[in-house]
């Protein structure tokens, strides 16, 4: 096996010191990393229901919203933001996914946890019965609804987008969504959607998830002090006590030694994914007709 690429994990905290540090952030954007993960501490592998308290005197962000600044401030790297299977609904989450990646240019994509550890717990808005699978089916078929080849711009006709293209969701579980989205698709394809499995589980087999992260996945989650693993495909580097530079030189010391990806790439392509298939669903539109211009 060739040797693995080196993405980074950033909590709230750290992701906050990054955007606020021009020539941090500079620097970050000029690591061969495969990706960042905006928000590691937002998300939990294990599959238990109640669930730890959230880390106690810490900050955090909105991940997908910090996901944004970042991507404009580092415009040649990668970005995982997060999200929680049991607090995101799947209809919002595509459009911030599909939002994202219109930002982005295909830099991002989104990573699932089953828990937010900073949800408090009664939490009227958590759904229990809800898995990471059930959010990425959901994603997926929400966001390729509205395909990006639609969008013609044609001044000729008059046609805008050819709507016969878009397509319900037709979703029935967990969540009974007709869809379609009302965000187009990204040029550059649906989205990369990732979990994270702390181990307890097993992950699920869903053709809609993209990659597998966490301490005993494909993509190893390691601290800092850790001995660089040659049996995976990827290594996500997490140290949430060290400061985004002191992140940085661990980094680069990793990379050193690791498979440098390229910049400027979409997410999917850095990290050579094949491009999800689209199912045929029920046409959302009839045909646009063409404007009769004398």
């Amino acid at each position: 096996m060739s040797a693995p690429y080196v993405a980074v994990g950033l909590t709230g905290e750290q992701v906050g010191a990054l955007l606020a540090d021009r020539a941090l952030a500079a620097r970050w954007d000029s690591l061969p990393l495969a990706f960042t993960v905006v928000g590691i501490d937002r998300v939990n592998g294990a599959d238990d229901v109640g669930g730890a308290a959230g880390p106690a005197g810490r900050t955090t962000l909105e991940s997908s919203v910090a996901t944004t600044f970042l991507a404009r401030k580092a415009p040649r790297s990668r970005f995982l933001f997060t999200a929680s299977s049991r607090r995101d609904h799947p209809y919002n989450l595509a459009r911030r996914v599909a939002s994202a990646g219109h930002l982005s240019r295909g830099r991002t994509g989104v990573l699932l946890g089953v828990r937010d550890p900073y949800v408090p717990a009664g939490d009227p808005w958590t759904h229990d019965a809800v898995s990471v699978d059930d959010i990425a089916h959901a994603v997926r078929v929400l966001e390729q609804t509205w395909p990006f080849a639609s969008v013609v711009a044609d001044r000729a006709s008059g046609i805008f987008v050819e709507s016969d293209q878009i397509q319900f969701a037709d979703l029935e579980n967990p969540y009974r969504i007709a869809g379609p989205l009302t965000v187009p698709e990204p040029a550059s394809g649906p989205s990369v959607i990732a979990t994270y499995h702390s181990g307890v589980r097993e992950a699920g087999t869903r053709s809609d998830v993209d990659l597998v992260v966490g301490p005993t996945s494909a993509v190893r989650e390691i601290s800092s002090t850790a001995e660089l693993p040659t049996d995976v495909e990827g290594i996500l580097l997490r140290d949430d006590e060290l400061s985004p530079a002191a992140l940085a030189d661990a980094a680069e010391k990793l990379l050193a030694i690791s498979r440098p990806i390229a910049p400027d790439l979409s997410l999917r392509a850095a990290l050579g994914l094949p491009v999800a298939p689209r199912d045929l669903r029920r046409v959302a539109f009839a045909r646009p007709e063409p404007l009769d211009v004398p």
